[in-house]
């Protein structure tokens, strides 16, 4: 079953920009490559994990060249940041 929000979605990205990152121009969490229980806000930007360890990835990926990522930790505990390609299994 698809919804317009799918198709937007999957046209977004097949955008490459030809340097070594394919995916739309602006880059939010992918609710649809998550594991666990995560709260998004309205614009995909923030996360809240609702489970022990939840993983979720964003909307672009990086495949040649140098990158980098910035992001604000809200709260206290164990949390983790990184780069996870696409097979990267979520359990």
């Amino acid at each position: 079953k698809s919804t317009d929000d799918d198709a937007a979605y999957d046209a977004a990205t097949c955008y490459d920009e030809g340097n070594g990152r394919r995916g739309p121009q602006v880059v939010q969490m992918d609710r649809r490559n998550a594991a666990g229980e995560i709260k998004c806000d309205i614009h995909d930007l923030l996360l809240d994990s609702q489970s022990n360890f939840s993983s979720c990835r964003a909307n672009v990926c990086v495949y040649r060249g140098r990158w980098m990522y910035e992001g604000t930790v809200l709260t206290n505990g164990i949390q983790q940041l990184g780069w996870a390609t696409g097979d990267c299994p979520f359990t």
